[in-house]
């Protein structure tokens, strides 16, 4: 059994990169330049660089071997917790990333985010509440091929004032166990990216399961807004935050609650019951 190497000093290591998500300030160093530059590539949506002395939450990619003719390991830790180990730097860095992703959405001062795919459709937002696994992806994107607008298909971020705002990263379909396939969605999908905050019109948590009938029951107000602050990020850490934006959020929002087949079909479905709802078509300034 091979002994597993001793922890680094993370202080030692002088490559480093501090830059600003949605109001939080996020550090990555390391002893390897390169793996700083290709780690900007795991930051959020709309990242920037800052001019902060320090950070809010540090994320270190140590690497063994670098320079010595021997194979190169990596260490990712998150402050002094040791994320991931291993010599696949591609590992890492995915791990990187979705570490990055959920700490932005705990600590972001003026965003909730809500585990859940989104998309626009004429004046107004369709979330999809659900966590990984409940076919949330694979629905949005048959949204956008029938001719929704894409917003996100991991996290929808509502401001503090209600409002959808856009999180437009690749779609990451789920291939088997380990595998993900990433989409662009204007040229792979065909479809078109959100470029503005919108309010809210339909929340619709439905879970895939083979063969299902399209039946979904109309959810209470309550239940809605419940259904939202269950797949919220910053619930345990800032619930009176959560709640507040959540209330301004699903003002007079229809939530729905069911299962569905195949994603085609019930994109076609909730489309059409989008239609039928005046929330659709009204004008889309707040």
């Amino acid at each position: 059994m091979t002994a597993r190497p001793a922890p680094p000093d993370l202080l030692t290591l002088t490559v480093r990169r501090v830059v600003r998500s949605h109001g939080v300030e996020i550090g990555v160093r390391s002893n390897d330049r390169d793996v700083i530059d290709r780690a900007m590539s795991c930051m959020p949506t709309g990242w920037e660089e800052s001019a902060a002395p320090g950070a809010d939450t540090w994320f270190s990619v140590a690497c063994t071997g670098v320079g010595a003719g021997s194979r190169v390991s990596y260490q990712l830790y998150r402050e002094h917790q040791l994320l991931d180990s291993g010599f696949r730097l591609q590992r890492i860095l995915t791990r990187l990333e979705s570490a990055v992703r959920l700490t932005v959405g705990r600590l972001s001062p003026g965003r909730l985010f809500v585990h859940a795919g989104a998309v626009t459709w004429r004046n107004a937002a369709i979330i999809l509440p659900g966590l990984s696994g409940t076919g949330k992806t694979t629905l949005v994107a048959a949204l956008v091929r029938a001719g929704a607008t894409y917003c996100s298909d991991e996290y929808a971020v509502f401001g503090d004032d209600g409002l959808l705002y856009p999180y437009t990263r690749p779609l990451s379909v789920r291939q088997g166990e380990h595998r993900r396939l990433h989409q662009n969605v204007e040229t792979d999908l065909g479809g078109r990216l959100a470029s503005g905050p919108v309010r809210a019109g339909l929340v619709a948590s439905i879970r895939y399961r083979p063969l299902a009938t399209w039946a979904p029951r109309t959810l209470s107000s309550g239940a809605g807004a419940l259904t939202l602050f269950s797949s919220t990020l910053a619930a345990r850490e800032r619930p009176a935050f959560a709640f507040s934006v959540i209330a301004r959020a699903m003002a007079g929002v229809v939530s729905l609650e069911g299962e569905r087949g195949e994603a085609e079909a019930a994109a076609d479905r909730i489309l059409e019951h989008a239609d039928t709802m005046s929330s659709f078509h009204r004008e889309s300034s707040p």
